[in-house]
């Protein structure tokens, strides 16, 4: 009797509620989901043909950083401007993401017309070598992060170069969260170095790779990690593919525009990740000098 008693006030209660929020959601008491249409996904995020459901952590013009409701997992919504990203979705007819969908907001993303696209390095990517490129380093006056990070840059380089492992690794590791921001400048910069590390086949980067993936949730922001976690996974955003593959072909024309376009990522993401991308070519040029010089 008690249970059936139980049972029934229960259904009546659950009745009652889902009255109440039908009613707040009619008179706009309760915010309905955003709704965004999909053109582009990583599949390891979500499949195309589905709905793809996840509630804003932080919202900005170009992209929200999103908490998938199922998994928990993290993800980047994004314009379509923006191009892919390791864990991404890309979404059409949107300017300005943070106008429709603030912090807090549920969003839900359907990938009906949405293609797959994938964040690993493609083979045109790849190059054991690059000419005519150079990039200098930040100065560190008037640059707090510079001023930090040059000296542990300088001693990753030396350690890449002469091939030692743990000053390498001891190197990598003091980067993890330096600066600030959702994710911090060290962390763009690390993306930047595996990446280029992968490009040019380095046997460090395996190393570095798994004692960056292991350290970096203790090290650093959420965001900051899953963007480690997925370039630790030789994942990394469009934007770095067309930069190595108009290296890898030394077109001048296609790598300048695409300097620019990855330039243009964020505040300073943008140029602290191909700053990592360029130091890890100039290493792998230095060790293609160093093996004809030895030839």
């Amino acid at each position: 009797m008690w249970r059936f008693a139980t049972q029934s006030t229960l259904r009546v209660w659950q009745s009652a509620n889902d009255f109440a929020r039908a009613r707040s959601v009619a008179w706009g008491l309760v915010e309905q989901p955003v709704t965004l249409a999909a053109t582009l996904t990583d599949p390891a995020v979500a499949l195309p043909g589905t709905l793809f459901r996840a509630r804003v952590e932080h919202a900005y013009r170009a992209a929200l950083y999103v908490r998938e409701k199922g998994s928990g997992g993290r993800a980047v919504v994004a314009i379509e401007d923006v191009g892919g990203q390791p864990g991404g979705i890309l979404v059409r007819g949107v300017m300005d993401l943070g106008k429709v969908a603030a912090e807090g907001r549920e969003v839900v993303v359907d990938l009906s017309a949405a293609v797959a696209w994938s964040p690993r390095l493609p083979a045109t990517a790849r190059s054991l070598a690059h000419r005519g490129l150079h990039v200098a380093q930040p100065e560190a006056a008037g640059d707090p992060f510079a001023r930090a990070a040059a000296p542990r840059i300088n001693a990753l380089r030396l350690g890449l170069l002469s091939g030692d492992a743990q000053v390498a690794r001891t190197a990598a590791l003091a980067l993890i969260g330096l600066g600030i921001g959702l994710t911090p400048s060290g962390d763009d910069f690390l993306v930047g170095l595996l990446a280029g590390l992968e490009a040019t086949d380095n046997g460090m980067r395996e190393a570095l790779a798994a004692v960056i993936g292991r350290e970096a949730p203790g090290r650093t922001t959420t965001f900051g990690a899953a963007l480690l976690h997925h370039a630790c996974r030789g994942e990394f955003s469009q934007r770095l593919h067309d930069v190595l593959i108009a290296t890898a072909r030394h077109d001048r024309a296609a790598l300048r525009h695409a300097i620019d376009r990855a330039m243009a990522y964020g505040a300073t993401s943008g140029a602290d990740t191909l700053a990592g991308l360029f130091l890890a070519l100039d290493v792998g040029a230095a060790r293609v000098t160093t093996r004809k010089l030895a030839a």
